[in-house]
């Protein structure tokens, strides 16, 4: 059974618990607020996770569940079937049900079974979150992360959800340790999201180009955000070859999953329609499909010294509690290791303490999932499931 004070440690899923919640029942920010007797900036601190101190945390949703009258176990029961999102999907980026179908390549009945819950095969999901510019995760609500979209951030209709935005521009990060900058592709939450972490030890940021990236504000030398309308800042490093790192996340996920040979799997999983923009794609980059599956499971470490080392993710013993630390975005190490353990595809164990990190890329998708997994089978022990 959950108590108010365990929340406090799995406040990103109670946050996004809430807001679903909300949703379902109709209930505005305003009338939650009046009637739980908290103010309109409290509660959006609370959804996008940004009260950190554990006092201030229980007072507010002590109010908030005694004015909704559940419990904290009801709120944060593990539910058997993920919150399907494919609707709100839809909303944001205004396609209606027959568009979907259509582009999808499938009939109107079977994105109908989809929005209402049924089971479809793989290959549905991929063709659908394809057409989306988004993950399967995503519209399954499985994601740990912000959901990952790549259509253009003024395009997208606004919602109150607080982890959906779209393609916003690019961030350029300085290491004292390099000559030049680390460029990458960011949505608009994301961008909000390294504003609120530039005073931490450490930020964590995900990228539109299948990258987790950490690294230590000490390092750091300048951090800039170029919006997609701005001049190109070509003296700065940036390219245009950035745009092909961008690779749609339902191709990243399918990609990561794939043997050598694509004819292998059956059509239930991958539609003949996947398996050609996945060769389109390897096409236009000029890359085999072993290639790119290298390119992203790649670990990438940057040292103080200019030092880098790169393998290819296997497994870790402990960067899920590193990670779902620095999710809750107060930048503290007090409870987890200094180090992190990561085996590479050779079964060569690395232990690197993270005060000697400058920046870590880490494989977004797989974190992603591995990350959700970690954060069910955490709630679940924590309510005796």
């Amino acid at each position: 059974m959950y108590e108010v004070e365990d929340l406090f440690d799995v406040r990103s899923t109670f946050a996004a618990r809430l807001d679903a919640y909300m949703e379902k029942e109709g209930i505005s920010k305003k009338n939650l607020c009046k009637d739980a007797h908290i103010s309109r900036p409290t509660l959006d601190k609370l959804l996008n996770v940004e009260i950190t101190n554990k006092a201030n945390f229980v007072k507010h949703v002590t109010k908030i569940l005694n004015s909704l009258n559940i419990t904290p176990s009801f709120l944060m029961s593990n539910r058997k079937n993920p919150l399907n999102r494919v609707k709100e999907f839809q909303n944001v980026l205004r396609i209606d049900t027959d568009s979907l179908a259509e582009d999808a390549g499938v009939d109107v009945e079977t994105i109908q079974n989809l929005l209402s819950g049924k089971e479809v095969n793989q290959a549905v999901l991929y063709d659908v979150a394809m057409v989306m510019d988004t993950s399967t995760n995503a519209l399954l609500g499985k994601n740990f992360f912000d959901a990952p979209i790549q259509v253009i951030d003024d395009f997208m209709k606004k919602t109150r959800r607080y982890d959906v935005s779209g393609f916003w521009g690019f961030l350029g990060i300085k290491l004292k340790s390099k000559e030049t900058y680390c460029w990458y592709p960011i949505s608009s939450r994301i961008q909000y999201k390294l504003e609120n972490q530039l005073d931490q030890e450490f930020a964590m940021i995900q990228t539109l180009s299948n990258r987790l990236i950490i690294f230590k504000m000490s390092e750091v030398e300048d951090i800039i955000l170029m919006d997609e309308a701005c001049d190109p800042l070509y003296e700065y490093g940036w390219s245009e070859e950035l745009y092909e790192l961008m690779i749609p996340p339902a191709l990243c996920e399918a990609c990561v999953e794939m043997y050598e040979d694509m004819d292998y799997f059956p059509d239930e999983e991958f539609s003949p329609k996947l398996k050609q923009a996945i060769n389109l794609y390897l096409d236009n980059r000029g890359l085999s499909i072993e290639e790119l599956q290298d390119e992203l499971l790649e670990v990438k470490i940057l040292f103080p010294s200019g030092n880098q080392l790169s393998m290819g993710y296997n497994t870790s013993e402990n960067l899920n509690e590193i990670l779902l630390s620095l999710s809750d975005m107060d930048g503290s190490f007090e409870f987890i290791d200094r180090f992190v353990t990561l085996t590479d595809y050779n079964e060569v164990i690395h232990h690197i303490l993270l005060d000697n990190i400058a920046l870590m890329e880490l494989p977004l998708q797989l974190m992603d999932t591995e990350m959700a997994k970690f954060h069910d089978e955490m709630m679940a022990e924590l309510v005796g499931e």
